[in-house]
C-alpha cells in the first residue's frame, strides 16, 4: 500500500496545471482484480493533458510504466 500519493495534472510543456494526493492506495493483490481511485481535478482545461501519478518517484513500485496516461482535446 502506499500513503499520500501526488497525482498531477500537467499540459504538452510539461507544466503543472493542478495537483491533488490521494490519501490511501492499496497494494496489487495476487488475483489482480482492478481496482480504482477517483480523483476529481474541477477544472481540467480542453487541452492535451497528462495524467501522473507519483511524478517524483517516492513511492516504491514493481511497475513504474503505469504511472501516467494522456488525454487529447476533442478537436475543434
Amino acid at each position: 500500500a502506499a500513503e499520500n500519493v501526488r497525482v498531477e495534472l500537467r499540459d504538452e510543456t510539461g507544466e503543472v496545471l493542478a495537483s491533488k494526493t490521494i490519501e490511501h492506495l492499496n497494494s496489487p493483490r495476487d488475483d489482480l482484480a482492478e481496482e480504482s481511485v477517483v480523483v476529481d481535478f474541477a477544472e481540467v482545461p480542453e487541452a492535451r493533458i497528462k495524467v501522473i501519478l507519483d511524478p517524483d518517484n517516492e513511492v516504491d513500485e514493481t511497475l513504474e510504466a503505469n504511472n501516467y496516461a494522456r488525454h487529447d482535446a476533442p478537436p475543434s
